[in-house]
């Protein structure tokens, strides 16, 4: 029976489908069946370990989509937020004919579209949690993109401020593509961020809301 119902919790957290969750529940709905009907738990246990094999290998594959769906879209609307900057760049509302603040807020928007870069070429690797719901892979998959906008930020005020790479401070308002280029890189740096999907952490909020439910 906790079997069933840890089963039945990880169908919840995975399947939006209606369909699919309901195909998998009666399969493991048919496993108390064979309990019942034969009075012994040998053929539903072997019953719950095919059906656990088949969830976890499809709940994986959803979870990785809803990983690389939530960067994808947040790096959709950096390139949107992108061509409003150049587009409006000159007007005085937004940034008041300053070129810096202009240079500064595209070299971190280019962040963003490093560290989606990055995250799409380790995706292949990337490791999913069968115990976390979709919602927190989405989340995760948000953060990859955040972070990269905040290392280009920081990286881009480090060179105006001469506190790195100040040369490039001098030649940022002639040659503006090599401070978007090293922003971009510093974008990219979004793996050395620990996921947000941590099985060790996971683990023990999953038990505990399994005891809370239960």
């Amino acid at each position: 029976t906790s079997k069933v119902q840890l089963l039945s919790m990880q169908i919840n957290r995975l399947f939006t489908n209606k369909g699919d969750r309901y195909r998998y529940k009666r399969i493991v709905a048919e496993s108390l069946g064979l309990v019942l009907s034969e009075k012994k738990s040998g053929n539903a246990l072997a019953l719950l370990k095919e059906a656990e094999y088949r969830i976890t290998a499809q709940g994986k594959e959803r979870a990785r989509m809803a990983y690389v769906y939530g960067s994808f879209f947040t790096a959709l609307f950096i390139g949107v937020l992108l061509c409003i900057t150049v587009q409006f760049k000159n007007t005085n509302w937004l940034f008041g004919g300053d070129v810096n603040r202009y240079q500064i807020a595209i070299a971190t928007l280019l962040g963003g579209i490093g560290s989606f870069t990055s995250t799409f070429v380790r995706f292949k690797n990337y490791e999913a949690s069968t115990n976390s719901g979709l919602s927190i892979h989405r989340l995760d998959g948000f953060l990859r993109v955040l972070y990269g906008c905040i290392a280009a930020l920081i990286f881009t005020l480090a060179i105006y401020s001469n506190t790195i790479l100040g040369f490039l401070n001098s030649a940022a308002i002639t040659q503006p593509w090599v401070v978007y280029f090293f922003a971009a890189m510093a974008g990219a740096t979004e793996f050395l961020v620990p996921n947000l999907i941590n099985k060790n952490m996971m683990e023990p909020l999953f038990r505990k809301t399994f005891d809370e439910e239960t």
